[in-house]
């Protein structure tokens, strides 16, 4: 269960930044996880995709 809330986790923050985990840009231990916590809570429209607004 623990793996499945995992997956979907990930499947929104992919859906809303519109990147991957295996993007390039996620190397020197930046990951979607680490990107959209940076983010939070006050630069969330900078990482947020464009076309969902």
């Amino acid at each position: 269960m623990t793996g499945d809330v995992y997956s979907f986790v990930i499947l929104l923050l992919e859906m809303f930044t519109r990147r991957r985990p295996t993007d390039n840009m996620f190397n020197d231990g930046l990951t979607l996880h680490g990107y959209a916590k940076m983010a939070l809570p006050k630069k969330v429209m900078g990482i947020v995709d464009p076309s969902l607004l």
